[in-house]
């Protein structure tokens, strides 16, 4: 569980976790959110509620963001790694403060090779969010 006076933001990163450049991943988690308002600082215009995300990711880049009070909800973020080691980040209230309180439970990275993903080369050369549009 995480909670905040309406001070801050919260993240809670993960040890690294060893992926494969280049492969396609997905990222769940279930939440649950109590009374979680969020508000904007003058850093962002774009604070989001209780998200996961890796810290390789750009700001705007996480799972569907939870705020209020919610029942447990299931979460996914599908992405194409980057980086050989990453770290999943829980986050509330990223770029502004929040209050309330969230529960983040059965977080998973689960490899999703339905389709081939862009090639390292292609991951290397234009970055996560070009060659994502590449495939």
């Amino acid at each position: 569980m995480v909670t905040s006076d309406g001070r801050s933001d919260v993240l809670v990163q993960s040890a690294g976790v060893q992926l494969s450049i280049g492969k396609r991943y997905e990222l769940s988690a279930w939440i649950r959110t109590e009374d979680l308002q969020v508000r904007d600082t003058d850093r962002t215009p774009i604070a989001t509620g209780a998200a996961v995300t890796l810290d390789s990711m750009p700001f705007d880049v996480h799972s569907e963001s939870l705020g209020g009070t919610r029942d447990w909800t299931r979460v996914r973020l599908r992405f194409t790694a980057t980086r050989a080691e990453d770290h999943v980040a829980l986050t509330a209230g990223s770029g502004g403060r929040m209050s309330g309180r969230a529960w983040f439970d059965s977080i998973a990275i689960e490899e999703v090779s339905a389709q081939p993903g862009p090639s390292e080369d292609a991951v290397q050369v234009c970055g996560p969010l070009r060659a994502r549009h590449l495939e």
